[in-house]
């Protein structure tokens, strides 16, 4: 098998530029904010209301799963470290989008919630824009430092 470097000293390219151990950090933030999307699309009722506002509901999910974008595309990059930024980011807001509709079926059952093809619509701009944001904000720090080259040996 082929022995894949990157040209700083130490690093790897593939799975072994992000080993397990290393993974789990970016990994457990992403699960538990499933649950905690899961959790709150359970209720009939919130304990706490938002501030109402024109398209309140759109915004609100907009910046929930802006959030998720911004994990989903950290896991993507720990995950597929040698996809290209844009299939990285591609890869995130698919994701945002398939949750976005498991979501909204998942809210049909719920009693005095309902589905919206408006809700995905935000989730999964909301999804494209935090993983963008995230993806642009690491690319900036990463042009800082310089490219990383793959050198196949």
């Amino acid at each position: 098998m082929e022995n894949i470097k990157c040209s700083l000293p130490g690093k790897t390219a593939g799975a072994a530029a992000f080993p397990l151990h290393r993974r789990w950090p970016v990994l457990v933030p992403w699960l538990l904010y499933w649950a905690v999307i899961f959790y709150f699309s359970s209720q009939s009722r919130f304990f706490l209301q938002p501030p109402e506002f024109f398209s309140s509901d759109k915004m609100y999910h907009f910046l929930e799963y802006a959030f998720l974008g911004v994990l989903t595309v950290r896991v993507v990059r720990a995950y597929r470290p040698r996809w290209s930024p844009g299939r990285q980011l591609l890869g995130a807001t698919l994701f945002c989008l398939l949750y976005g509709l498991g979501d909204e079926f998942h809210q049909w059952f719920v009693p005095g919630r309902w589905a919206s093809l408006g809700d995905v619509g935000a989730d999964t701009f909301g999804g494209w824009a935090g993983a963008r944001l995230y993806a642009w904000r690491m690319g900036s720090s990463r042009a800082e430092k310089g490219p990383d080259e793959v050198v196949v040996e």
